[in-house]
This record gives C-alpha cells, structure tokens and sequence, in this order.
C-alpha cells in the first residue's frame, strides 16, 4: 500500500503479522506506526506490508475489543 493513502486511526491487515492493527501515525516515507490489537505497544510497519481491513476483519476486531475492554 502507498503510505500516502494510509490514514492515522484506520485498521489495516498487516501481512507479516497476520493480524489487524490500528496505524497511529507516520514515521517515514515508507513507514507507519502501529499498535497491537486492544493494547498501546507500538511497532513500525512498512507501508507496504499493510492492506485496508476488510469489513468482517473490522467487525471482529470490534467483538474482540469489547470482549477486551468489559473486563
């Protein structure tokens, strides 16, 4: 994906991880922060290792979060 493209707050899949996580912000031109699902640990990722969450990947990452946060 174009780092351009990628916006701060949007859940993308990230391929090396083989998970969804939240891009938090920019660190280059080819990099972005991101942290891991329900937590505030931050990792960088290549931009293009990530692509848009598709809409069932958002879902779940919603139920996981509020199973999560209930607790």
């Amino acid at each position: 994906m174009n780092i351009k493209e990628i916006k701060n707050g949007s859940l993308y899949y990230n391929f090396n991880r083989d998970r969804v996580e939240r891009v938090r912000s920019k660190m280059n031109s080819s990099s972005v922060m991101t942290s891991e699902p329900h937590k505030d640990t931050l990792l960088g990722a290549k931009a293009a290792d990530l692509r848009m969450a598709t809409n069932d990947e958002v879902d779940e990452y919603k139920q996981e979060s509020e199973l999560v946060h209930c607790k």
